[in-house]
């Protein structure tokens, strides 16, 4: 499995992958595989209380999942998802760059599957309802995402995901309207960047704005790392940042210049006396 895991994070069709795509097949093999290994788990926490099981993880009100095996940009995880008592449909979803497969161990879920035919500022959301089953296998990537919820006990998941080492932009939408809401980079780099961007902001670092000027102003550089340093520049210094954005709004051949162009007529309009700062 550990083999298969990591042909599949080095590019390979999960289907040639034949212990992983058995186990994704039907609930029975992957039960014949984790049943030996959480008994060995137990046993072992039964007779050391106080042992800890080397498995990374996450938990919240009504979702755990613990990391079996990670072989570069692949995961092989378990996740339960607990009943809750207030069932909230969601109102914005997020599309990755990745490849998922899940396979319901036990237990019912309700919910949604929901396609995307493009990835523009607006864009088309298709729900498909479902009610899954032990056995159902649920399949996504970049323009496919799901949300679903315990019907009555909680629901075990095998899960297999697979990003790209060059991922392509997260996507942020309104379901309702298919409007984006929020972009960020798949780059883990650029993603620490824009946070520390961010944060400079934040701590109202000033020092930071001739670093800031630059990085927005190289076109060469990530349009989100880009468009939060310049957002940063502006609420820093309206001075400095005004006359930024006005140099990025006016060249049509920045990505950015439609954005740009946008939020400068918005505040011109609710500060008039900006547009002297352009100058």
């Amino acid at each position: 499995v550990a083999r298969d895991l990591a042909a599949f994070g080095s590019g390979a069709d999960v289907k040639e992958c034949k212990f992983l795509w058995r186990m994704l097949e039907s609930e029975a093999p992957a039960r014949d595989w984790l049943d030996p290994l959480f008994d060995a788990i137990l046993t072992t926490l039964r007779d050391n209380p106080l042992a800890e099981v080397p498995l990374n993880g996450q938990s919240s009100e009504s979702y755990t999942t613990l990391r079996l095996i990670v072989a570069g940009e692949a995961t092989l995880s378990l996740c339960a998802y607990w009943p809750v008592e207030i069932v909230r449909e969601p109102a914005n979803a997020v599309f990755n760059d990745h490849e998922s497969h899940e396979v319901i161990l036990s237990g019912r879920a309700k919910g949604a599957v929901l396609d995307i035919d493009q990835h523009d500022p607006s864009a088309t959301i298709c729900r498909t309802n479902y009610t899954w089953h032990a056995g159902d296998m649920i399949e996504l990537d970049y323009k496919r995402t799901r949300f679903l919820h315990a019907i009555d006990r909680p629901v075990q998941t095998l899960h297999v995901a697979r990003t790209p080492t060059e991922a392509r932009p997260a996507h942020h939408y309104c379901v309702e309207t298919g409007e984006r809401i929020h972009s960020a980079s798949g780059d883990k780099s650029t993603s620490r960047l824009q946070m520390a961007v961010a944060l400079l902001g934040a701590l109202e670092h000033e020092p930071a704005l001739p670093q800031l000027d630059e990085l927005a102003s190289d076109q060469g550089t990530d349009p989100d790392l880009r468009w939060e340093a310049v957002r940063q520049c502006l609420a820093l210094d309206a001075a400095r940042g005004f006359p930024l954005l006005s140099k990025v709004s006016e060249d049509a051949t920045d990505q950015l210049a439609g954005p740009a162009s946008a939020l400068r007529q918005t505040l011109v309009s609710a500060y008039p006396q900006l547009a002297a700062q352009a100058a």
